[in-house]
């Protein structure tokens, strides 16, 4: 009985979060623009990523070419401390360039919340899987929970459709989330949990898919 009613209250908590959420993201804009140019001073930036970050504590800072391009700046001066927190509270409603490239840079947390974006537009790859145990752990709650309700709001409870069906998946990425899954078992019980969920919001229609699933490729150096 306790572990069933742990499940309803941990879902009724992700549903609550993902209203706030969504209700931060419906914020008007303000002062905003004003930031994000003030982001390319080099005397002002870091003025400038304070009030986007607290800007984002009460609504979702949508991303476009615009404010892409102010990112770049910063990731091209090497400052990751401020484009890292700013990903943090920032989403992209269409596939942006910016946000592919991002995902390939040296600093391993903007990489991951670049990730993180892609994954809750509805693309999920094996760089993303690899990324998950990573954003599940993140020090932000806002960061975890996002890539709870990203990969498995159904399962979570947050409502919607699931995001990903095995047929866009495909093989290789069915399999890289069964084998972190394992993985996890082993060394990460809570972080088990949370991929599990994520494995279950998976819709499974492709019988292809699934047959490769179950078996999972081989290890490097095993015969």
């Amino acid at each position: 009985m306790s572990d069933a009613w742990t499940q309803v209250t941990c879902a009724a908590i992700c549903a609550d979060a993902a209203a706030a959420l969504r209700t931060g993201e419906r914020a008007g804009p303000g002062e905003e623009a004003g930031w994000w140019a003030a982001l390319g001073e080099p005397d002002r930036c870091e003025e400038a990523a304070a009030a986007l970050g607290r800007l984002g504590e009460s609504r979702w800072l949508a991303l476009d070419g615009v404010r892409c391009a102010a990112l770049d700046r910063l990731a091209a001066a090497g400052r990751f401390d401020l484009t890292a927190p700013l990903l943090a509270v920032a989403r992209q409603h269409r596939d942006l360039i910016e946000v592919d490239r991002w995902r390939t840079v040296a600093d391993r947390r903007t990489a991951d919340l670049a990730t993180l974006l892609v994954i809750e537009t509805g693309r999920l790859d094996a760089a993303g899987v690899a990324a998950l145990p990573r954003l599940l752990a993140d020090p932000e709650d806002r960061v975890r929970l996002r890539t709870g309700l990203a990969t498995a709001g159904v399962a979570n409870g947050a409502g919607g459709v699931p995001k990903f069906r095995a047929s866009a998946l495909g093989p290789r990425v069915l399999a890289d989330l069964v084998l972190a899954l394992s993985a996890a078992e082993r060394d990460d019980v809570r972080l088990s949990a949370d991929l599990l969920w994520a494995l279950s919001d998976v819709v499974h229609d492709s019988i292809a898919c699934a047959r490769r699933d179950a078996r999972p490729p081989r290890r490097a150096g095993r015969s």
